[in-house]
């Protein structure tokens, strides 16, 4: 009988650890990312993270000619995208630390995007622009963190995105 009972008790606990691991699984209702296809290499781009599928760069100020923008390479097909909108769905969104913390040039607060479906890149400061500084990818769910801030190691300012790696090869 005992025993009998701490199987029950082991097969209820394995039963709700799977059941809470499924919601805390990300779940999407819409396109994660939204861009196009560019018919030639970006010129001035700085490179942000690579895989076996994508390459991720972005252009910041610099040249006339060439408006910032951040960009993808997709390396099985051989094609360059302009990722212009972020899906803010899942988002975590931050805002600018407090200023006796870290001295800072401007500020922003991104909380305000929470109520927006999607945002343009870069993301728009006070008075500069931001792009996704650090970039993972988990094989598992086959989606793309884009975090931004992540450089200044302050919990309040890290925003993070999550990009579909289906979204970006459906990009046309």
């Amino acid at each position: 009988m005992r025993r009998k009972i701490f199987v029950v008790i082991i097969l209820l606990g394995v039963s709700l650890s799977i059941a809470q691991a499924n919601d805390d699984e990300l779940r999407f209702t819409r396109v994660t990312i939204k861009g196009q296809v560019l018919d030639a290499e970006p010129k001035w781009h700085v490179k942000v993270y690579e895989d076996t599928s994508y390459r991720f760069v972005f252009r910041h100020y610099g040249h006339a000619e060439y408006v910032p923008g951040f960009f993808a390479y997709d390396l099985s097909r051989n094609r360059w995208l302009q990722l212009t909108e972020l899906s803010t769905e899942n988002a975590r969104l931050g805002r600018s630390p407090d200023f006796n913390d870290i001295p800072l040039m401007v500020g922003w607060d991104f909380r305000r995007l929470a109520g927006d479906k999607y945002t343009q890149l870069p993301l728009m400061t006070g008075g500069s622009i931001i792009f996704p500084d650090r970039i993972t990818f988990d094989s598992t769910s086959k989606i793309y963190r884009f975090d931004c801030n992540s450089r200044l190691n302050r919990d309040v300012s890290l925003t993070s995105f999550w990009v579909r790696k289906m979204d970006l090869d459906d990009l046309r």
